[in-house]
């Protein structure tokens, strides 16, 4: 049945100077004396909800991310992903199917032909264990994916802390990892924003403006790079001036249905300004790096929602960022016993306040190792090597334009 998005901004009293901590079954909720909250479930490392102060009007505060008003709905029902943490391997992999030292491995064919955001075993339904910090700043969740889960080598232990400032309204996101063996490996976060609020219309009209010069295209009607690092300029990937989402959506490649779904290459984190993608060599992890820990995060995305004026700025230390427009979300309301894992990447999930989403609902910034990177020896590789520990960390920034 067709329900109409439902206007999702939630009033709240701007808490005062002590800093509020509260832990359940339901998870872990994040606040400072500003009022910006965030809400986390264990399933999936998950941000359920994030609220920032409004743009307009005092007192107010807006959920800017989508997802399931209850955080049971993450483990029983399929969802897209919904603020999840995101892995053994995010994105696709072609074919379901790589071979590394010599050996090869098959995997679930989840989207198509390819395996998509962990196939068989997605960490995004996985029961994460959570803890949260004293001062109520951040919380912590971890993981161990077992040697041979979903196909992959390795037995891999993963971390996730969520902070946020004393101050202000900012989300820090610090992905980790290590392996016993090499496996490929790439943790993102799979936010779904909305700065007019969760469930009150569509992304078309955002704002969108990226650091990136170069991008990794599909073949029309495909989602996996063809291994090309293609200049942005001249085509619909330009985003190095602010534009809105619609301006070029229908000459995107979404695969079946049009719109953004493409990672873009990010420039050198040392925020220098450069065209060429020259930080990365091929076949070489930057997110195994000795220095990928601390390496300087570079701006990624701005996103501006043009009539509250709300901004959110993306900054990262990842390769590539994943630019999607929630162009799979249909609106629909799941069938009874629907666990089909492609079905649930295409967005049949319950909103926030009980609307069902639909397309073009949100817009994720994921940022990421290339797409099918361990079938691609041209792009920087994703292998996790024993002795190596994967970093990926991702800064939002909220303010008001």
């Amino acid at each position: 049945m067709h329900q109409a998005p439902v206007k999702v901004l939630l009033a709240a009293a701007v808490v005062a100077a002590v800093l509020v901590l509260a832990a359940s079954a339901e998870g872990i909720t994040l606040q400072n004396k500003h009022g910006f909250k965030v809400v986390l479930t264990p399933t999936g490392a998950t941000i359920q909800k994030l609220f920032v102060p409004s743009c307009k009007g005092k007192h107010r505060l807006v959920n800017v991310v989508l997802g399931y008003e209850n955080a049971t709905g993450y483990a029983l029902d399929p969802h897209p992903n919904f603020g999840a943490t995101v892995g053994r391997v995010a994105n696709r992999i072609a074919n379901a199917s790589f071979s590394l030292d010599g050996k090869a491995y098959t995997l679930q064919a989840n989207d198509g032909s390819s395996s998509l955001h962990g196939g068989a075993v997605p960490w995004a339904k996985a029961a994460w264990r959570g803890s949260a910090s004293r001062d109520g700043l951040s919380a912590t969740f971890e993981y161990t994916s077992l040697d041979g889960e979903a196909g992959f080598p390795g037995t891999v232990a993963a971390k996730v802390v969520y902070s946020i400032p004393a101050a202000g309204s900012s989300l820090a996101i610090n992905m980790s990892a290590t392996s016993d063996k090499a496996t490929p490996l790439s943790i993102i976060n799979h936010a779904y924003f909305n700065l007019k609020g969760a469930g009150n219309g569509d992304i078309l009209d955002h704002i969108v403006q990226l650091s990136a010069h170069h991008y990794t295209p599909a073949a029309e009607g495909t989602l996996v790079p063809s291994g090309m690092v293609a200049p942005v300029a001249g085509s619909p990937y330009d985003f190095t001036k602010p534009k809105s989402v619609r301006h070029d959506l229908l000459r995107a490649n979404g695969g079946a249905i049009r719109g953004y779904d493409t990672n873009f290459v990010l420039p050198p984190p040392t925020g220098t300004s450069t065209k060429a993608p020259e930080w990365w060599a091929p076949g070489v992890n930057p997110q195994a790096a000795h220095d990928a820990p601390t390496r300087p995060l570079a701006w990624a995305a701005t996103v501006t929602e043009p009539r509250s004026g709300m901004r959110l700025r993306m900054l990262t230390n990842a390769p590539g960022m994943q630019l999607y427009t929630g162009n799979s979300l249909d609106g629909k309301q799941p069938g009874p016993g629907v666990v089909d894992a492609a079905a649930a990447h295409h967005g049949q999930a319950a909103a926030h306040a009980g609307a069902y989403y639909q397309r073009y609902s949100g817009l994720c910034l994921e940022a990421q190792a290339f797409p099918n990177a361990i079938n691609t020896p041209g792009f920087p590789s994703s292998v996790l090597r024993p002795g190596q520990a994967f970093s990926n960390r991702v800064t939002y920034e909220f303010s008001c334009a």
